[in-house]
C-alpha cells in the first residue's frame, strides 16, 4: 500500500513537472520571438529611413544629455549588429554582409553632427 501510495505520489510530481517544464518553454519561446521581432523591425525601419525607431524612446532624449542619448544609441546599434552577425536567419553570406553594410549605413548617418544638431534643435 505505502509503494503505491508513493508512486502515485511520483506520477504526480512527475505530472507537474512536466506541466511547469511545458509552461516554462512555451513562455520563454514567445518572450524570444517577441525580441527578434522587434529586432528585426528596428533593422528594416533604420536601413529604410535611416532614423531612430520610434521604439527607441525619444523621451530619453529629453531625461539625459545628447551625449549619453548618443551612447545610448550607439549601444543598440552595437546590440543589432551583433544579433546579425550571429543570427541564423540568413542563408548565405551575401545576405547577411548587406543587411550588416546597410545598418552600418544607418549608424554612420546618425553618427553625423547634423542629425545631432536638428535633435538638438527640436528640442
Amino acid at each position: 500500500m505505502l509503494a503505491l501510495n508513493l508512486l502515485v505520489l511520483i506520477a504526480i510530481f512527475s505530472a507537474l513537472m512536466v506541466f511547469f517544464l511545458r509552461f516554462t518553454l512555451t513562455l520563454t519561446g514567445r518572450m524570444v520571438g517577441k525580441r527578434v521581432d522587434q529586432l528585426h523591425r528596428e533593422a528594416q525601419y533604420l536601413t529604410e529611413t535611416h532614423d531612430v525607431p520610434p521604439i527607441w524612446p525619444r523621451e530619453r532624449l529629453s531625461s539625459m544629455s545628447l551625449p549619453r542619448y548618443r551612447r545610448y544609441v550607439r549601444r543598440r546599434f552595437r546590440r543589432l549588429d551583433s544579433y546579425f552577425a550571429n543570427a541564423p536567419v540568413f542563408d548565405d553570406r551575401e545576405t547577411r554582409a548587406t543587411v550588416r553594410s546597410r545598418l552600418k549605413a544607418a549608424s554612420d548617418h546618425l553618427s553625423s553632427e547634423e542629425v545631432w544638431a536638428a535633435l538638438r534643435d527640436h528640442d
